[in-house]
């Protein structure tokens, strides 16, 4: 019995691991880019991961991150896209 526990367990494991959850107006130009931009380095958060509040310091921090790298930084424009998108989608 204890067997056949884990061996579920594993299977549900496994099946869920490869799933992303769909992140919200995804063909939305606002979309594309938070998944073009923040998806270059890391796997896609959806927007209900975080408050909006949160989201406007890991914005700041993923900032720092991406300037450490020597990337291109975010346009003004990106930058206000992006927030008005987790602003929208958030928690």
């Amino acid at each position: 019995m204890k067997r056949l526990l884990i061996l579920s367990a594993m299977m549900l494991v496994t099946a869920c691991a490869g799933r992303q959850t769909p992140i919200p107006n995804a063909e939305s130009p606002e979309a594309k880019l938070y998944a073009e931009k923040c998806d270059a380095c890391h796997s896609l958060p959806h927007p209900k991961r975080h408050s909006y509040a949160k989201w406007q310091q890991m914005t700041k921090l993923m900032e720092s991150h991406i300037k450490e790298k020597e990337m291109a930084p975010l346009s003004d424009g990106e930058r206000k896209t992006i927030m008005g998108y987790l602003k929208e989608n958030a928690r």
